[in-house]
């Protein structure tokens, strides 16, 4: 099997013998004007066709999981090593970010969870062989060789780190409390945006975290806040330019902060906020057409997809969520599908000038979480959740990540969310080798995952090369951290009453 290394030597040894059988044919640089893939999707290829069927169709799979470890026994690694997931996303109400019940080891128990969670996806093993409680110092990992048969892929590792704390943020202890978006648009200043996705990047990626699910770029139009759909302190603002600014500027903080290792995840297209319903509660119809997308909801997407001005200002993925669209989608009914699951519409929003090429380039679209109440709701579960038809249609609407959280009927214990996890990734196997069109979107969407974790590792799945070194003298808060944050708070700050001037007025005169 060969590695990634090989694939690109191998690659530029062809390119080589290309190069000079033109040069003996007379070709001329007119009849050569195609440019060479890039090396991403030429390796990615070849680990592509290195993969067996149960590793293509799991890298489609980011889930959740229960538990602050993964021991060799534990349920994940099982997900891993036998169903070849292809992410996980960590959240504290999963009790995986518990510091072992010490809130100030949470920043060492992430990144022992991280190492062992990547060692199982690379070699098949974990690190930690059985349950402890002690978090082991300077680890170096061991040295172990795959079977022939087992592809080494990183896991895509992803939290939401939104924050103004918990809950709108995974992590809340050992790291820099960051302010929400909508202090951050109150400032004004993209530079400061910038500064905060750095220290985010910076944090995260020291914890071997490689995928945010954010920043949100919903547009709040008609801020209420005692309605239940208003997203609050959790956007940048209600214009449209100021939203793609902003979003843009902390994107690319965060794209600088961890050295291009984490994959920023937009969310939530093709934009939530004009919605009526909670998110994720219901699913919402709004009486929008393409057009007036375009103009509000779709225009801080495209700051960051095609129309962004740096590559480092281009998200890596969207997010799309469960919502309708009435005169885009035509007359909606109750059996319409949300723009998730909806085929047409999703196709319609990408083929967008510049959502196009950013797709065409590599970007990937994540569902949002499929087993949330909106989703329930829509599909009626008298009859038992429906696992695999929820996952079924929100690949072929076009997602190529697909986000298994709250993965059965209301609150069932995990063991049923398990079980259709394992349930709909064999049943995705059979239909792979069934079904020549449903495989060749499979194919499709693992060689645009597999693209996109080429690009953070730098070509490289090595265990060295990707896991944290865990070391008490390595710092994981940001140094920039605190300086930032003052900054932020002293130009967010907003008079709302009085105005100036009356203010002025009722001032005490200063002292002589």
């Amino acid at each position: 099997m060969l590695i990634v290394k090989d694939v690109l030597r191998l690659w530029g040894t062809a390119v080589c013998l290309a190069i000079l059988l033109l040069l003996r044919t007379g070709s001329t640089p007119a009849q050569a004007q195609d440019a060479p893939p890039n090396p991403q999707s030429i390796a990615a290829q070849a680990l592509l066709d290195s993969m067996t069927v149960e590793e293509r169709v799991g890298q489609l799979f980011l889930v959740t999981f229960e538990g602050d470890q993964a021991t060799q026994e534990s349920d994940i690694a099982n997900l891993i090593a036998d169903y070849r997931i292809g992410g996980v996303v960590l959240t504290a109400s999963n009790n995986n970010l518990t510091g072992y019940g010490d809130l100030s080891n949470v920043p060492a128990q992430t990144i022992e969870l991280i190492n062992n969670l990547q060692n199982i996806s690379l070699l098949g093993q974990s690190i930690q062989l059985s349950e402890s409680s002690e978090i082991e110092e300077d680890i170096v990992p061991p040295t172990r060789t795959p079977s022939s048969e087992f592809t080494p892929i990183p896991l895509f590792i992803a939290i939401n780190y939104e924050g103004d704390s918990y809950p709108n943020s995974a992590i809340h202890n050992g790291l820099t409390e960051v302010p929400s978006s909508m202090a951050l648009g109150a400032t004004w200043q993209p530079e400061l945006a910038q500064r905060v996705g750095e220290v985010v990047g910076n944090e995260l990626a020291n914890l071997g975290i490689n995928m945010l699910l954010g920043p949100s770029l919903d547009v709040l139009e008609n801020p209420d806040p005692f309605s239940p759909s208003d997203l609050g302190v959790r956007t940048f603002g209600g214009d449209p330019y100021w939203v793609g600014v902003m979003g843009s500027a902390y994107t690319t903080g965060v794209h600088l902060g961890s050295d291009n290792q984490i994959a920023v995840i937009a969310k939530h297209f093709p934009g939530f906020g004009a919605s009526d319903r909670p998110l994720h509660e219901e699913v919402p119809t709004v009486r929008k057409s393409l057009e007036q997308l375009r103009q509000i909801e779709l225009a801080p997407f495209f700051a960051v997809t095609g129309a962004a001005n740096s590559p480092e200002a281009t998200v890596d993925g969207l997010l799309t969520t469960h919502i309708r669209y009435q005169g885009f989608q035509g007359n909606i009914r109750a059996t319409t599908n949300p723009v998730s699951l909806d085929p047409l519409a999703l196709a319609a929003l990408l083929a967008q000038d510049d959502l196009s090429n950013w797709r065409n380039g590599g970007g990937i679209t994540v569902s949002d979480a499929l087993g949330v109440r909106a989703v329930e709701r829509f599909y009626g579960t008298e009859q038992g959740f429906p696992h695999r038809v929820v996952a079924k249609d929100a690949f072929l609407a076009g997602n190529d990540l697909l986000y298994l959280s709250d993965f059965a009927l209301g609150d069932a214990p995990y063991e049923e969310q398990l079980a259709n996890i394992k349930d709909t990734i064999l049943w995705f196997q059979e239909r792979y080798v069934t079904d020549v069109a449903f495989q060749q979107q499979v194919d499709t969407a693992v060689l645009r995952i597999l693209q996109l974790k080429l690009k953070l590792y730098k070509n490289e799945f090595s265990t060295e090369n990707i896991l944290t070194l865990v070391d008490n003298n390595t710092p994981i808060k940001s140094e920039a951290g605190s300086s930032t944050i003052i900054d932020v708070a002293q130009n967010g700050v907003t008079l709302i009453a009085p105005d100036p001037n009356e203010l002025a007025e009722r001032l005490l005169a200063p002292p002589n």
